[in-house]
């Protein structure tokens, strides 16, 4: 019996994620397929569009066969530390044999060989490096320099999201020297693109068409599914029948969610917090620095975001800065947890009954504790159940405010939420 795993965020899930899982089970002759994904929030540093059981239930009905979460203070981290959690839990569970993950490129020897040269960083590269950093470039781009620099090489597949994640992932494979073997399929179309004329839609674009009555959805009255219909001309890209029918029921009731909708949180938030800015992850103090001479006056979350940019921070880095300031992760949390080990737990969010083989497999191979209940058991560690209690908070957040969104049902404790089972 053979596993792969794959690394997502599936927010939302679409055709293009069904596409993966199957080419993954064709690449690797695996029996089963792992995903672990974000929770409520993301990478890119915002709020899922939908909660993480929905999400979880999409990916099951499109062809995973069991979803586990990834601690929060690890899904919302720069890409290398996104990574390196992935990878460590994976690697930690002891049954997984290949890591699948898409990207641009779609060639594994490319990414190997930039792994391995950023990992290394040889003298010759981290001068150029540094040499480029002096210059006020953020760290992505001179990276890139550094690259071409060193190597005399064009390296414009660094700007490219899913190669700089796949990277990371093989960095993280070479750093912990893991059995897992690395597979890579190609992203197919543009994958960022906000356009719905290809077989395949970006995460991005679906996302904007969920959200397209945003606007109308700040207005209590208008908040009834049936004045605001699903759009329909992004069912296509969603792989089922089932997903569609999800989709369509749960449009306006539980989803779709925004960085506005917790903008009063975060506000309020800085009104205490923002002389002390400094102290959570992402957060460094020419950062800090801004955030205290212009919170005040910003009228909303864009705005606020876009007046931290610099040449030297990105978007996604300052979105990720102030993510952490709502979820209260702090510098030194991160630090202690980084020093206990990447992997302290797994959780699982869902597993269809057809595998439960898998689901006992990794019970009793895992070298972590691998939980099947919300509710921690009192046998974790004082840093795991730190880390676990830090998730069980930023999904009653979510809770709360998609409660608040769309009144109806009460708030469910993310302690009382039921593993998916389908």
């Amino acid at each position: 019996m053979s596993t792969v795993g794959i690394i997502a965020e599936y927010n939302p899930f679409h055709t293009g994620h069904a596409y993966q899982i199957s080419r993954a089970r064709e690449l690797t002759g695996a029996d089963h397929v792992i995903a672990i994904m974000s929770g409520d929030f993301v990478q890119r540093g915002a709020p899922a569009v939908m909660d993480k059981y929905l999400r979880t239930r999409l990916a099951l009905e499109g062809g995973a066969d069991c979803v586990l979460e990834l601690p929060v203070w690890m899904a919302t981290a720069s890409a290398a530390d996104f990574a390196e959690g992935a990878v460590s839990i994976f690697d930690e569970l002891g049954c997984v044999d290949y890591l699948c993950f898409g990207s641009e490129a779609g060639r594994l020897f490319l990414l190997e060989r930039a792994a391995g040269l950023f990992l290394e960083e040889p003298a010759g590269f981290r001068s150029i490096l540094k040499q480029h950093l002096s210059l006020g470039k953020s760290f992505p781009k001179a990276r890139k320099a550094a690259w071409e620099g060193f190597s005399g090489e064009n390296g414009d597949f660094l700007d490219l999201p899913n190669n700089i994640l796949g990277i990371s992932y093989l960095m993280a494979l070479k750093k912990r020297n893991s059995s897992i073997r690395p597979v890579t399929v190609s992203r197919i179309g543009s994958f960022h693109s906000t356009g719905l004329n290809r077989e395949y839609a970006s995460a991005s674009a679906l996302r904007e068409k969920l959200l397209k009555n945003r606007e109308l959805l700040k207005q209590k009255e208008n908040r009834d599914r049936f004045l605001l219909p699903f759009p329909e001309e992004i069912l296509p890209f969603f792989p089922n029948t089932p997903a569609r029918v999800l989709l369509q029921q749960e449009y306006c009731r539980s989803y779709p969610l925004d960085t506005d909708d917790f903008w009063i949180i975060l506000k309020e938030k800085l009104l205490s917090e923002a002389e002390c800015a400094g102290q959570y992850a992402d957060f460094p103090t020419e950062l800090s620095n801004r955030l205290k001479a212009c919170h005040f006056t910003c009228t909303d979350y864009q705005e606020l975001a876009e007046r931290l940019k610099t040449a030297a921070f990105t978007r996604s880095r300052i979105d990720r800065g102030l993510m952490h300031i709502l979820l209260n992760i702090r510098q030194e949390d991160v630090a202690r947890l980084k020093r206990s080990g990447q992997a302290l737990y797994t959780r699982v969010l869902g597993f269809r009954k057809s595998h439960a083989d898998l689901l006992k497999d990794m019970v009793s191979r895992s070298h972590i504790p691998v939980l099947t209940k919300a509710l921690p058991p009192r046998t974790l560690s004082e840093a795991a159940a730190f880390s676990y209690e830090m998730d069980a908070r930023a999904a009653n957040l979510y809770e709360t405010v998609k409660c608040l969104k769309y009144p109806g049902e009460k708030p469910v404790h993310e302690y009382r939420q039921k593993i998916i089972v389908l």
